[in-house]
């Protein structure tokens, strides 16, 4: 009986891993909240940067002591984004003495567009979305806007991704701010080629900084990559992975830490569904199985059905062969009661008649 209920109760609720027959969300398969693969670089950085230990500290140097101009290169996916939104991140702690922007080279290509972001970080809120300063202001004049906002312990931090973009003007704008002696730092990040023919190092040929990514990164920095994210989205250390699966996924990336998150993705979301499948089949497994003793249960109690009503119809039929013969042997005693009654009367008779008799003869 107890199997039949749970038979039942598991009938009541298919389970969801049998409803389901497509999967989008398999981060959740593996106990995830989403997947933590996206290389779109998180807003909060400094908690899932891994690695770049020496290129960072390279970069603090290089703001400490005011070093105008420095490149960081590397072929795509190698990190130099996002090494840049880390600087970023960091120098927002310092924003009131430190004003840096992170933008890419797709965004000073118009004259107003170069002006608006090299203004930003010196405008405050109401200049920034009511008045818009630099509507009015011209390239003649950026240099002399930069110089009268920018108080002299003061610095301007600004940080070029994807340098190949970059208009003509806008390298003319950094020229000239270099020229004018502002305490203004300037990095670019690119392929080698691209910024050989940006042509942005011509004007200030010294680079003080050259943080070269084209070896891709260490495992254990990658591991370390890998683990952060995993464990920012509900998982431990870089679990469903392996040490050893994970080395095959960085030497098939050639250490290139986006390349190595597309490859984690891609593991992952197969090991998610391999699981998936895995946890059908033994589900399907189990409930055959329980249909299997649910129907051996349902046997069972059909034959001890049959053979209690079997019993009950023997025992019944006893008992009316019981109660008939009871009832036989209370017909017969009354019978043979009536015919000892009819012969005394009748043996009462004659012995009157006798009496008579011998009455009359006496006389």
């Amino acid at each position: 009986m107890n199997i039949r209920i749970l038979f039942e109760d598991k009938k009541k609720k298919t389970p969801r891993s049998l409803k389901e027959q497509f999967m989008l969300e398999w981060y959740k398969q593996l106990g995830w909240k989403k997947n933590p693969f996206k290389t779109v670089i998180p807003k909060h950085i400094d908690d899932f940067i891994a690695g770049y230990d020496k290129d960072r500290l390279k970069i603090n140097l290089f703001v400490i002591k005011k070093l105008n101009f420095g490149t960081i290169v590397g072929p795509p996916g190698t990190g130099k984004t996002t090494i840049l939104k880390w600087m970023e991140y960091e120098l927002r702690k310092y924003r009131k003495r430190v004003h840096a922007k992170l933008v890419d080279g797709s965004n000073l290509t118009g004259e107003k567009q170069t002006i608006k972001n090299i203004l930003w970080p010196l405008l405050n809120p109401i200049e920034k979305y009511i008045t818009k300063p630099w509507q009015v202001i011209t390239a003649a004049n950026i240099v002399k806007e930069v110089n009268n906002r920018l108080k002299p312990d003061h610095k301007l931090v600004f940080l070029v991704d994807n340098v190949k973009e970059i208009s003509d003007l806008a390298q003319v704008l950094m020229r000239e701010l270099f020229l004018a002696n502002i305490n203004f730092q300037l990095i670019v990040s690119g392929t080698k080629e691209e910024i050989e023919d940006s042509g942005i190092d011509q004007f200030k040929p010294q680079d003080h900084l050259r943080i070269d990514l084209s070896e891709g990164m260490p495992y254990k920095d990658l591991r370390n990559l890998v683990r952060k994210r995993i464990e920012s989205v509900g998982g431990k250390d870089i679990k469903p992975f392996t040490e050893g699966l994970m080395k095959r996924i960085c030497a098939e990336a050639d250490h290139n830490p986006k390349s190595v998150l597309e490859l984690a993705y891609n593991c992952a979301a197969e090991i998610a569904l391999e699981n998936w499948q895995k946890e059908r089949i033994a589900e399907e497994e189990r409930l055959m199985e329980l249909r299997e003793l649910e129907e051996a249960a349902e046997e069972e109690s059909e034959e001890k059905e049959k053979s209690e009503k079997q019993a009950q119809a023997k025992k019944k039929k006893k008992e009316e062969e019981y109660l008939d013969l009871e009832n036989y042997e209370e017909v017969k005693g009354s019978g043979a009661r009536a015919r000892a009654r009819r012969l005394e009367q009748e043996k009462k008779i004659q012995d009157f008649f006798d009496k008579v008799k011998k009455n009359l003869g006496e006389i």
